[in-house]
């Protein structure tokens, strides 16, 4: 069901959830991790943010949480939330997203300050022209806010019909945020609006303790797919046969009847699946990440930030925008398929134990970069930009 949800600012934050029904007050279902503070003062700005909540809980549902759950501790904001999360099922919830949306947005854009979209590539294309007609008819700033990596390659792609759509709508944004540098640089060129980087981010904790490896045993390395049997896993299965030193390499993914027969006699073991949840503590016992492979719509992969913030160095394929995150201070590239490569960057770190130390230092300095208490700050300000300019 769309449901539009209200955070209201007392004492200890409540939210209100708003549908067709009418409205009921719940709690909140924790506490934000961190308070942000802007200038004592300030009137309260309205801010309406649209993009899909969990469930379900991938990607981008967990990124559009995090910031609602990040802005709902500024007292200085006053936040709204439309969730355009299709939990339907079938052909009629499809067939009336977009006019419940529209009518949904019509009652709601009339007592925000700022607007802002959060959504992939299709859902762009649907609520984009939704969302720039309503802030045209009420006059309002407005925010799109770009999840994945593939919107300029799409863009390159597309229709002559949906690249105009996408141009005269989505594009009209105050300020347009991509999460990779390239589809910046990409739609600068297009559109006469700011264009601006806004990378997917997560919460990082402070910490002075880099993940070092104790001389004697065997470097733990890990990787983690969303397939069985994919072209890492076999990539990994014929490195292993090239390096040299004790070595134990992890493998999570989804079940399957063959893997482990198929890993049998290697220094590699099958863990089973990785949740979401379960990645930042499950890399608190290991030295490297391994990501050999890279999907193109994914923009900078949320394992890879993962293992910054546990101070894992990376080992990853030199492919779209992985080289934008990972460099010489956090991890080393190699080429997608290029399995001696891999073997030689994985030996890399068997043989230096120090250079395995100063890149986990440095993968916990890149982690500092993605902080979502610091992108939350910046999205707070942006708004607080664009009602001094309105």
């Amino acid at each position: 069901m769309l449901q539009v949800l209200v955070l209201m600012r007392n004492s200890a934050p409540a939210c209100k959830i708003v549908d067709e029904q009418g409205c009921a007050d719940v709690s909140p279902s924790g506490s934000p991790k961190s308070v942000m503070r802007i200038r004592p003062g300030a009137e309260p700005m309205r801010s309406l943010l649209i993009g899909a909540l969990p469930p379900p809980w991938h990607e981008t549902t967990a990124l559009f949480k995090q910031l609602v759950d990040d802005l709902s501790g500024v007292p200085e904001m006053r936040t709204a939330v439309i969730d355009t999360a299709r939990r339907g099922i079938g052909h009629w919830s499809g067939k009336f997203h977009a006019p419940r949306m529209l009518g949904m947005l019509l009652r709601a854009v009339r007592k925000a300050d700022v607007i802002s979209l959060h959504a992939s590539v299709n859902e762009a294309l649907l609520l984009g022209p939704l969302v720039w007609m309503a802030c045209r008819i009420f006059r309002k700033s407005w925010i799109f806010r770009g999840f994945g990596a593939e919107f300029d390659l799409w863009y390159q792609q597309a229709s002559r019909a949906r690249r105009m759509v996408f141009r005269r709508t989505v594009l009209r944004a105050d300020v347009t945020l991509f999460e990779t540098k390239a589809s910046v640089a990409h739609f600068a060129k297009i559109s006469r609006r700011q264009v601006r980087w806004y990378p997917n981010n997560r919460p990082f904790e402070e910490s002075s303790r880099p993940l070092r490896h104790q001389a004697g045993s065997a470097l733990r390395f890990l990787y983690v797919s969303h397939a069985a049997m994919d072209r890492g896993m076999r990539m990994l299965m014929e490195a292993v046969d090239d390096l040299h030193g004790q070595v134990q390499i992890d493998v999570y993914a989804p079940p399957d009847l063959g893997m482990r027969e198929a890993l049998h006699g290697k220094n590699i073991a099958y863990r089973g699946s990785l949740a979401p949840s379960q990645a930042a503590q499950a890399m608190q016992a290991y030295d490297v990440l391994v990501l050999p492979v890279h999907e193109e719509r994914e923009a900078y992969p949320g394992i890879i930030l993962e293992a910054f913030r546990a101070g894992l160095p990376v080992i990853a394929a030199r492919a779209r925008a992985i080289p934008e995150i990972v460099d010489d201070s956090c991890g080393l590239l190699v080429a997608p398929g290029d399995v001696s490569r891999l073997s030689a960057a994985m030996q890399v770190f068997i043989d230096d134990p120090q250079r395995l130390t100063t890149l986990s230092e440095g993968a916990l300095v890149k982690a500092r970069e993605f902080s979502s208490r610091f992108w939350s700050r910046e999205f707070v300000r942006l708004n607080r930009e664009l009602i001094v300019i309105a």
